[in-house]
């Protein structure tokens, strides 16, 4: 399916064992990848983008002192602005974010909402409602004999 007039290119990379696939739209030298990060953006522990790839922040050339700056919570982006690690608070990260849920919180208060919530007003409904339930499908006028 082209995208912007395009026919992208699917690529398949196995990597140890794992298989990687990718997109390549083929959008020019000119023309910047949509799926790429920004410059600083945090891409592993202690380490941001640059120039396409993943490197040490120690690598951005500047001070900044992510355990002074940043907490050791976080790293510095390009604009010596800090990235905070989950469940860490903006500007410095020193202090604790409550705000914010880390996927596993999100999944488990999804599966409650979604899942067991229904599934308890489903039993207070039949538990309130149950002589009536149980005349209509248990039958009415059966004779006993």
């Amino acid at each position: 399916m082209p995208i912007f007039g395009i026919e992208p290119s699917i690529i398949k990379t196995p990597v140890q064992g794992i298989i990687c696939w990718g997109v390549d739209f083929q959008l020019g030298s000119d023309v910047p990848d949509p799926a790429m990060v920004n410059e600083g953006t945090k891409c592993a522990e202690g380490k941001v983008c640059k120039d396409f790839r993943c490197v040490p922040v120690s690598e951005l050339g500047y001070d900044c002192d992510i355990q002074n700056k940043c907490g050791g919570n976080g790293v510095c982006n390009n604009n010596k602005n800090c990235h905070c690690n989950d469940g860490w608070a903006f500007p410095d990260c020193k202090t604790k974010d409550y705000g914010r849920f880390d996927t596993s919180q999100r999944d488990g208060l999804l599966v409650f909402f979604f899942l067991v919530v229904p599934l308890l007003a489903l039993g207070v409904f039949v538990f309130f409602r149950r002589n009536e339930l149980k005349r209509k499908f248990c039958g009415r006028g059966r004779s006993h004999g």
